[in-house]
């Protein structure tokens, strides 16, 4: 959980920055295109998706079965 919820916040932190980075960002020649595509890729992961982890640990605190066939 605390994992997706930390990649959750890389991701905004970086959109945020890429934002600030105007038309320019979009430039091939601009390390912010390419960082910007490498943690969207990795956040789109299913092991990182936020909702799905806090239900997860939600049904384990309150002594449920998990949803997630790998937990």
């Amino acid at each position: 959980m605390a994992t997706s919820h930390a990649i959750h916040l890389c991701r905004e932190t970086v959109d945020l920055v890429f934002d600030m980075g105007g038309a320019s960002a979009l430039s091939l020649s601009n390390p912010l295109q390419r960082i910007l595509r490498d943690v969207r890729a990795h956040s789109l992961h299913a092991a990182y998706a936020c909702d799905v982890n806090l239900e997860t640990c939600g049904r384990v605190q309150l002594g449920l079965p998990s949803n997630m066939f790998f937990v």
